[in-house]
């Protein structure tokens, strides 16, 4: 019986404007994060085999490194142009690429192609973000290419930030009407791939195409509401084309952070569809309610969490 344990530490994380040549038309930034993580028993494709066939080592002593850095162009108000560029490492990881190129490769058991590859630690040079946002009127606006796409508390649409690459990249339009703190997105693209040595050409190589709606209201007195859908289907990357499926999500978040010093977070999601001509339907609740003691200089919380997912019921064909 193995037993496997993770521990990691944040050892660095910068992130600021380095200068601005006028900083109303051009601001050059970058961020570092360092990241330290000692594994034993495990790794990302191995738990527990340790046999001379297993694949990358159990006991690895990686020092995970992301850069990203770029500039934000205002030519005038109401137009952002942002570019940036990620180079993510993974010293002293069994399963970097140049010892495992073949690790995070998706594709059919025993075959060599088609596939496509989803490396989470490293990614060389690639295009971070690289968008035009563009503001019609006083509260309308659309945003085009490249970004990232994320709300709430990152459970619904999130960046996956965790991993050392950054899981979820969109390449998409968004158009977005806000009031106040009040909002509704609108967005439909595809979620990029991730390959160490390839530079991902925005809107070419997607794992999946999606599409969502996000919105925002506050309610008087008693929190925020949020309802959210969202839509995806098979992407446009090899292996990643041959699938049939549509899923679809409809739900929403209720909240609030300060409620008389309680704290209570509701999220609700209803899962539909089809996959290969098979029905799709399951749900998942995701709850927090907890007190702020407001009193202490450091405001500590105490709360309670229950997350519940149906499972999908068993396909059944049509």
């Amino acid at each position: 019986m193995k037993f496997s344990f993770v521990i990691f530490f944040n050892l660095l994380v910068l992130n600021g404007v380095l200068f601005s040549l006028d900083k109303s038309k051009i601001e050059f930034d970058a961020n570092i994060r360092e990241r330290f993580e000692l594994w034993d028993g495990m790794n990302a494709k191995n738990y527990g085999d340790d046999s001379s066939k297993a694949i990358g080592s159990l006991d690895d002593k990686i020092l995970y490194q992301r850069l990203i850095a770029g500039f934000i162009f205002h030519p005038d108000k109401s137009v952002n142009l942002s570019a940036h560029l990620q180079d993510s490492r993974a010293f002293g990881w069994s399963l970097r690429d140049s010892k495992e190129p073949d690790a995070f490769k998706i594709r059919a058991k025993n075959t060599e192609r088609p596939y496509y590859i989803m490396n989470p630690g490293e990614e060389f040079f690639e295009i971070y973000d690289l968008y035009i946002e563009y503001k019609f009127i006083k509260n309308l606006s659309f945003k085009m290419g490249r970004q990232k796409i994320a709300y709430g508390d990152d459970r619904i649409f999130g960046p996956g930030e965790w991993v050392n690459t950054g899981r979820w990249t969109w390449d998409s339009l968004k158009v977005s009407y806000k009031d106040n703190s009040n909002f509704i997105d609108v967005f439909v693209g595809g979620t990029k791939i991730y390959e160490p040595k390839k530079i991902s050409i925005p809107f070419k190589d997607t794992e999946f195409w999606d599409g969502g709606l996000y919105s925002h209201y506050e309610l008087e007195k008693i929190g925020s509401i949020e309802p959210f859908y969202a839509i995806k289907k098979e992407g446009s990357a090899d292996y990643a084309n041959i699938f049939n499926f549509t899923r679809q999500w409809l739900g929403s978040r209720l909240f609030s952070n300060d409620l008389n010093n309680f704290v209570y977070d509701f999220t609700f999601a209803k899962e539909l569809g089809d996959e290969s001509g098979k029905s799709i339907d399951a749900y998942g609740m995701a709850a927090k309610l907890g007190y702020q003691f407001n009193n202490f200089k450091t405001k500590p919380l105490l709360a309670l969490r229950e997350i519940y997912a149906s499972g999908g019921k068993k396909l059944i064909a049509r």
